[in-house]
């Protein structure tokens, strides 16, 4: 059974604390590293949950970068919408090859800044990625929100969403679009893949972006049920099945093929989500 976020966080929190006290015990004063880790540069906060799990393991979420790992092609160009700090830009970007382009969202002032840190210290990542302050809506009348959920701190006393444990974030200095917009200006004519974690806004990002069956990227999505705007998963689903997507579950990264043979249900799929949990899982066009 998958372990709730405020179950990681808690243990997130005494491994923070344990490295830390190691660090201080060296004559290491500052949280914040600059560091190295399979392949990529990364100036990362040791009391934040995504930075933490890269100083650890070398990645966030390594079952998923695994998965993408399969299905992402040099030369193909990728979303990522709700980037953070970059922890799946970077490893996306060095799957492209110089001939690919993965367009990097995050509306944040907070975690747009520390992913134009990140980029700037993998100069040959760089040039493959286009990093926007921006978030993506249902219209492009839609009032940006002043505040995301964007940092997970593992220590002291924050104010935290009651699901997924984030705490918010300032905008400023984002902008509000629809996809079809941006893809549009930016002459982007593919989309082969897509990374979407957005902690519950997920419908207002598909309700803006109507060319989505002519591009039929493969999609990765973390799922919980977070309902932000009272869109339920099943929404969501729905939504994507539409378009002629199936889902599928990750499976182990010792796997040899990375997701389950079989398609899951979109109802038993949204029964299956915990409170307080969040699943990543593929969603494949169908042929």
């Amino acid at each position: 059974m998958s372990m709730t976020t405020r179950q990681k966080m808690r243990i997130a929190q005494v491994l923070s604390q344990s490295v830390r006290t190691a660090r201080r015990i060296v004559g290491a004063s500052s949280d914040i590293v600059d560091v190295h880790r399979k392949g990529i540069h990364w100036r990362l906060d040791l009391r934040e949950g995504i930075d933490l799990s890269i100083y650890l393991i070398g990645a966030f979420e390594w079952r998923t970068v695994q998965s993408y790992k399969r299905l992402i092609k040099p030369g193909d160009v990728v979303l990522d919408i709700g980037a953070n700090i970059g922890a799946h830009t970077l490893q996306l970007a060095r799957l492209l090859g110089p001939a690919g382009r993965v367009y990097a969202f995050e509306p944040t002032q907070y975690a747009y800044r520390k992913l134009l840190d990140n980029i700037s210290l993998n100069p040959d990542l760089a040039p493959v990625i286009t990093a926007v302050q921006m978030m993506l809506t249902a219209s492009d009348e839609a009032m940006l929100e002043t505040e995301i959920c964007s940092s997970w701190p593992v220590d002291g006393e924050h104010e935290r969403h009651a699901q997924h444990q984030g705490t918010y974030q300032s905008t400023q200095g984002a902008r509000a679009q629809t996809l079809d917009r941006f893809l549009v200006e930016a002459s982007v004519t593919k989309v082969d893949f897509v990374k979407l974690d957005v902690d519950g806004h997920e419908c207002e990002v598909l309700d803006g972006w109507t060319t989505i069956a002519r591009f039929r990227p493969k999609i990765i999505l973390e799922l919980g049920p977070y309902d932000e705007h009272g869109r339920p998963i099943c929404e969501l689903l729905d939504r994507l099945t539409v378009h002629g997507y199936r889902f599928y579950k990750l499976s182990p990264s010792t796997a040899s093929d990375q997701l389950s043979k079989e398609p899951l249900e979109p109802a038993a799929l949204a029964a299956s989500l915990r409170p307080g949990t969040g699943v990543n899982f593929m969603a494949m066009p169908s042929a």
